[in-house]
């Protein structure tokens, strides 16, 4: 009888010590904090409680444990939650704390291709107040600043907001910043790891253009421009012939190498650098 007691309570001490231990694999789950303006440490689960520290927007938290019933302050739902962070253990309010998100290199790549679509989607959005251009304009532009915030850092950032900030919606050169970038090709794609959280990724693409012959000089220019391969000035002579160069329009077809350097920050993938070779083109009527 007596063996069996300490069979059964070696067993009840077993089971114990596992809930222990599972108990201390949950407490050591880390969020990140989801307050722009960051989230503040309290002493007690209170928002009168005093505060202990700051915890900045991006930083992750050890969970230590949460309260079990959830409360709602500035319309946000969520548990009052002890964490630790740079040394502090205290209270923070859980509804602005999240899971990271480990975006791929290829989402950011994603990001890039589709912004001719994002242009012409805000373009739709922000139509009712066209009316009113300088609002206008600072609505599109100041939505499609904070999408390239989302994929690209450094001075590639910084030129293509400038980019945006100078030009004029309808302006050629504003959209064609865009121009291409939805119909764009991948035909290959090659990966290269620089450093722990620098990637470099080099695509091969094939892009299609839209040109009207009234805004470029000459044939010569444009062939020189874009490496024409299929066609000679006498050949453009003939298909060409009787045709005004106001209405001339055909399509630039184009082989191009862009070289995407990526650079991991706070468990993200960001666009760093971008390098453009072109390789050849043909016009296709």
């Amino acid at each position: 009888m007596r063996r069996r007691t300490i069979i059964i309570l070696a067993a009840v001490l077993t089971i114990a010590i596992s809930g222990c231990g599972k108990k201390e694999q949950q407490a050591k789950k880390t969020l990140m904090v989801n307050a722009q303006s960051g989230l503040v440490m309290r002493q007690a689960p209170d928002s009168n409680s005093p505060k202990v520290i700051l915890v900045p927007y991006g930083e992750d938290v050890e969970v230590i444990e949460e309260q079990g019933a959830a409360v709602k302050l500035g319309g946000v739902s969520g548990k009052w939650t002890k964490v630790t962070w740079n040394g502090n253990t205290a209270w923070v309010f859980g509804g602005f704390l999240k899971e990271r998100e480990i975006n791929s290199s290829d989402s950011a790549i994603d990001k890039y291709y589709k912004m001719e679509n994002t242009l012409y989607e805000l373009i739709k959005k922000y139509k009712d107040t066209a009316n009113d251009i300088d609002k206008y304009n600072r609505l599109v532009k100041n939505d499609l600043i904070e999408s390239y915030k989302s994929i690209m850092t450094g001075p590639e950032l910084t030129l293509w907001i400038n980019s945006i900030k100078e030009g004029s919606l309808n302006s050629g050169y504003f959209v064609q910043i865009y121009n291409g970038l939805s119909k764009t090709e991948i035909l290959s794609k090659k990966e290269e790891k620089l450093k722990d959280d620098e990637l470099k990724i080099v695509l091969t693409v094939k892009e299609e253009e839209p040109y009207n012959l009234e805004f470029a000089p000459d044939l010569k220019t444009v062939v020189e421009k874009y490496k024409v391969k299929n066609i000679t000035q006498a050949d453009f002579d003939k298909k060409t012939a009787g045709i005004d160069d106001t209405e001339l329009r055909f399509t630039i077809r184009t082989n191009a190498v862009q070289t995407f350097t990526m650079q991991l920050i706070k468990g993200s993938w960001y666009i760093k650098k971008i390098d453009r070779k072109l390789i050849d083109s043909e016009i296709v009527f």
